[in-house]
């Protein structure tokens, strides 16, 4: 009888742990699939202007939309590595060509020639992770996230190609002009003049520490040749963009559902850029051209600063950032 029993036990435990590690199964999986497109139409009235220029907002324009298609693939390539694909086709046209407006209202219009949807390679980049602790955490499946149990507290490694935007100053509330506010100046902090091509994104390597609700992350990427255009380039000290961030979640949290998280940084950008006050000084009776004044290893830095504040179905976000102004952008 006591044998009998001791099988009992021992098939029941038994099935407890299949049915836990069965469990544990279905939350895990190899790769996450998502997609997203945005389709936005933008139009304003005629209005009097008593000066125009190439530059200004046309006071009499048709309609204008802008379109965007993206796929997020994240495949577990080994444990801990990962690779990221998101390929993107985006077109359109933006109100006067996106000028006239220091915040324009249209995140989704990029400052491309041809309006036609064209495909391109948005992000492509590995992963890698050095766990720091035992602490374990479900991962839900969502863009570019696996649903994983992984641990809570770790080291991260990501090089490639990526947007900076999609590691630093990530606001829950103000951050995704696709499910957030539309203008340029909401999508990130304004005086951030975080290097990127013409459409986004950028080349490099992110470092990432993350510890209970702390993050530290730090970046170190190419810049483009010459101000919002598509080639990018890196020249150690000469041509590249560097970026410290400090992260704390769930800050002066009250519950689940009360809680604020601050995003604290600073940048440094050094490039082939032109010096507002050469630009002007040398233009004399004419306008001054910006270009003229270029020189390799220029740079601009700054500062940002931001809290979140989610209390229930009330959201608030506070942004402050500034940089030294005195070269281009």
């Amino acid at each position: 009888m006591k044998r009998l029993m001791i099988i009992l036990c021992l098939a029941a435990t038994g099935q407890i742990a299949a049915q836990t590690v069965s469990k544990q199964s279905l939350l895990q999986k190899k790769y996450s699939l998502h997609w997203q497109t945005t389709f936005i139409p933008q139009y304003h009235f005629n209005f009097h202007a008593p000066y125009s220029g190439e530059n200004s907002l046309q006071s009499s324009e048709p309609a204008r939309a802008s379109f965007s298609v993206t796929a997020f693939l994240k495949y577990k390539l080994f444990n801990k590595t990962y690779l990221v694909c998101n390929p993107e086709a985006a077109g359109g046209k933006g109100l006067s060509k996106t000028t006239g407006i220091a915040g324009f209202p249209n995140g989704e219009v990029y400052r491309v020639g041809d309006p036609a949807p064209k495909p391109f390679i948005a992000r492509l980049y590995a992963e890698h992770r050095f766990p720091l602790s035992s602490r374990m955490e479900t991962v839900e499946d969502d863009q570019n996230q696996i649903r994983e149990i992984t641990n809570k507290d770790y080291l991260s490694v990501i090089l490639g190609k990526f947007s900076l935007t999609d590691f630093f100053d990530d606001s829950q509330i103000s951050h995704d002009p696709r499910t957030e506010f539309m203008n340029w100046s909401l999508m990130g902090n304004g005086a951030w003049d975080y290097p990127a091509n013409t459409r986004g994104y950028t080349m490099g390597a992110v470092f990432q520490a993350v510890y209970n609700d702390w993050t530290f992350r730090t970046a170190m990427t190419t810049v483009p040749i010459e101000a919002n255009g598509p080639v990018l380039q890196f020249k150690f000290g000469k041509a590249m963009g560097i970026v410290w961030e400090l992260e704390k979640l769930h800050l002066f949290q009250k519950d689940a559902k009360r809680f604020s998280t601050m995003h604290a940084g600073f940048f440094l950008n050094k490039a082939n850029m032109g010096n507002y006050r050469l630009s002007i000084q040398s233009a004399g009776v004419n306008a001054p051209d910006i270009t003229g004044s270029r020189l390799l290893g220029r740079s601009k830095w700054g500062c940002y600063f931001s809290i979140d504040n989610h209390f229930g179905l009330i959201h608030q976000f506070v942004k402050v950032s500034w940089n030294n102004g005195k070269n281009e952008s």
